[in-house]
């Protein structure tokens, strides 16, 4: 018995310390994990290639041989003036000069291609060339129509009897001519050719006349177009298809018909539009007005930030938008290679007389952004470039125009600025998890 309670209290203590040893291990561990994660949630430090002036503005220092690696090149701002302006805001808008309107040159129903019920009517978007018949149209007749046509056909039918009188006398006397020469020679041939050639003119002149009086039962009986065409060009219009015709092409951009449909004479069946010039409408805020003369305008369409297009000014809107009430502007714009349409939202910075603005235009190359800002490099020693912010709210054909924070002189960075910036980003990543779960 006491050696089994020796046995006991030995294994106790050997557990026991087995415990607290197994305790003493996890809390070591466990700290050092801790500190583990601490160091990682941590920021980077700056790296030696990093620092900062004495306004804050970050410094990327990098020596010539990383500058060749990533090929930087930079480009050395120049002094330029720039008009006063202020800036106005609209859409395109169609050019009036360039939209054409397809009307029905008479009455009728109108069909497709040459009246074949196959025929494929032109779709929004379709493009036409110049001369373009898209359709036909088939005459309805009208009551002053038919009391018109119900005269003509008097009048045909007067022509047929009296060409048929003309005519038996014609043959009548031929006929007893050449008897009566036959006998005795009495008349000369050519007399005999003559009336030969009367008779025969006699014979076309009924035979028109009868057509005539065909073409006219046929559209007071059905109220359409018979196949023959006729004769007489004053019955033409009256009685034969029209051509619908497109004169000047392009576009397609309003359908106001479709083949089935009865138009009247003049009525608007398409329109069609030319999209190589567009006007910009722009209005200033309401309220504000110019007295002074616009010398001309720097359009930019958004989303085209990058290519501003020069406009050509027209003059003053004839009239002023009741939901804005700010006094107007038009300005023909030439699309510059730009696929821009009709509606695009454009601001317009139209040019003002008076002394020119002196500043720099920063090339558009040199622009990164990030964060939500645009930012530029500016070189200031061999191997030091400042990270400077600038402001893109006047654009021109070369970059952008500012008057502060750059001047002529300094060299800006166009080639290799976004591999400044990732040195920048990578001292502001953290390694661990997100900073919100501290």
């Amino acid at each position: 018995m006491h050696k089994s309670a020796t046995l006991k209290v030995v294994l106790g203590v050997i557990f026991g310390g087995a415990v607290v040893a197994l305790l003493g291990w996890a809390f070591v561990e466990g700290r050092a994990e801790l500190l583990k994660e601490g160091e990682m949630e941590a920021p980077i430090k700056a790296p030696p290639h990093l620092a900062h002036t004495p306004t804050g503005e970050t410094v990327v220092i990098l020596n010539a041989q990383a500058q060749h690696r990533i090929a930087l090149t930079t480009k050395t701002l120049k002094q330029t003036t720039l008009q006063p302006s202020v800036v106005a805001y609209g859409v395109l808008e169609a050019d009036p000069m360039l939209s054409f309107a397809v009307r029905a040159p008479i009455g009728g129903v109108l069909l497709a291609g040459d009246g074949d019920c196959q025929a494929r009517w032109p779709d929004l978007g379709t493009k036409l060339s110049d001369g373009t018949v898209i359709g036909v149209l088939r005459p309805l007749l009208g009551p002053v129509e038919r009391v018109d046509l119900a005269s003509r056909m008097a009048e045909a039918r007067a022509r047929v009897a009296e060409h048929r009188a003309l005519l038996e006398a014609a043959q009548s006397s031929l006929e007893h001519k050449k008897a009566l020469n036959a006998k005795v020679q009495v008349l000369p041939q050519r007399t005999l050719e003559a009336l030969a050639a009367e008779v025969k003119s006699e014979k076309a002149q009924v035979r028109a006349a009868e057509q005539t009086v065909r073409l006219i039962e046929s559209a007071l009986t059905t109220g359409e177009t018979a196949d023959v065409r006729p004769t007489r060009p004053d019955l033409q219009e009256s009685i034969s298809t029209a051509p619908v015709q497109v004169v000047h092409g392009g576009e397609v951009v309003e359908l106001d018909a479709r083949p089935g449909e009865v138009v009247s004479r003049g009525q608007a069946i398409l329109r069609v539009a030319r999209f190589d010039h567009l006007v910009a409408r722009v209005e200033l805020p309401a309220g504000e007005s110019l007295a002074d003369p616009i010398r001309g305008a720097r359009i930019v369409v958004l989303g085209q930030e990058n290519h501003p297009l020069v406009g050509e000014t027209i003059g003053t809107a004839p009239r002023v938008r009741a939901n804005t009430r700010g006094q107007a502007f038009l300005f023909r714009v030439d699309r510059g290679g730009l696929a821009i349409r009709p509606g695009a939202a454009v601001t317009a910075y139209l040019e003002l007389p008076g002394a020119p603005r002196q500043g720099v235009v920063v090339p558009r190359e040199a622009v990164i952004r990030s964060a939500g800002k645009a930012w530029v490099f500016v070189q200031t020693s061999q191997e030091r470039f400042v990270q400077r912010r600038i402001v893109l709210d006047e654009p021109t054909p070369d970059g952008w125009f500012t008057q502060s924070v750059f001047s002529a002189g300094q060299r800006v960075v166009v080639t290799g600025a976004q591999m400044l910036l990732s040195e920048i980003l990578k001292s502001q990543i953290r390694v661990g998890e997100e900073e919100e779960r501290q």
